[in-house]
């Protein structure tokens, strides 16, 4: 397709990326290259440099640990957000980005002070970002994904934009948005705590979510996977119990040597690991729901 000006292009390549982004592990192909949704943000910045939209979209693509070439130049998940900021304003992954950078409402001690994040030299809590995100577009699924965090830290619910949302309705609402989203499924199935939850008319156990998460979304980062497969092995039953992932069959302690495989410095798997060995030796009690102390 032949544009009329490079901001044309650029929007061309920005709706592609988007088009690949909703539908993971689909790729473009033109002119005997292969693109996938993160390419495609590259070749839209190529074209446009300033293409507010293009930069949030990318920063949603790129890892925290990530430094991503941009027309010459790394930049980080945390940069690119705010480049989406500086150009677009309203931009809601860039608004998205810069939230989830900030523990918000959690602290490591566990108490609820906020936390700021300063961008142009204004401070922002999480909850402040979400908000602006789902204010610029409310279909942000996210955003409602950060939403749910915050009110599951707090403990109960949380108002946004004049109405109350539970952690359980705000990660409902992201999935609703976008059903391939991996931390979503991954927070909903930790919210559930044995209870169940129904999504468009099906019902989902907290295993339900977990599997889920690990079949059929494939837009995640590393340490999600590996958290998915540390709270199912926290579910089978530790007196020789199985669960069945993709028609294969995981021990207890198969499915955090499966979470170390994805993260081997994770210090929650190799904790269980431990645990469920030394029950299995002593015959004293399974490994505890996972949490760090």
């Amino acid at each position: 397709m032949i544009s009329s000006s490079p901001v044309q292009t650029a929007v061309e390549w920005k709706l592609r990326g988007d088009k690949l982004y909703t539908t993971p592990g689909t790729l473009h192909r033109e002119d005997g290259r292969t693109f996938n949704c993160r390419d495609a943000y590259l070749e839209a910045l190529k074209h446009d440099p300033e293409y507010g939209a293009a930069w949030g979209r990318l920063a949603t693509c790129t890892s925290r640990s990530e430094l991503i070439p941009v027309n010459g130049t790394r930049h980080s998940k945390l940069e690119c957000g705010k480049l989406a900021l500086k150009y677009d304003p309203s931009d809601a992954d860039g608004w998205y980005i810069i939230g989830s950078f900030n523990d918000g409402m959690r602290t490591f001690d566990g108490s609820n002070t906020e936390q700021v994040v300063v961008h142009e030299g204004v401070g922002y809590t999480a909850f402040e970002c979400f908000v602006k995100a789902i204010s610029s577009d409310p279909d942000h699924s996210c955003s409602w994904d950060g939403i749910g965090d915050l009110a599951e830290a707090n403990g109960g619910t949380i108002e946004v934009l004049g109405e109350s949302y539970s952690s359980m309705d705000a990660f409902r609402r992201s999935l609703q948005l976008d059903i391939t989203s991996f931390t979503s499924w991954c927070n909903m199935g930790a919210s559930l705590s044995g209870a169940t939850t129904n999504i468009d008319g099906k019902t989902f156990t907290e295993m339900d979510c977990y599997q889920h998460a690990l079949l059929k979304c494939k837009r995640h980062e590393v340490w999600r996977i590996s958290e998915a497969w540390t709270n199912i092995g926290c579910l089978v039953d530790a007196n020789g119990g199985s669960v069945t992932v993709a028609e294969k069959s995981y021990s207890r302690i198969d499915c955090f040597v499966e979470a170390l495989h994805h993260d081997p410095f994770d210090p929650v798997s190799w904790r269980d690991v431990a645990l469920q060995l030394l029950r299995d030796h002593t015959g004293g009690l399974g490994a505890p729901r996972s949490t760090v102390t």
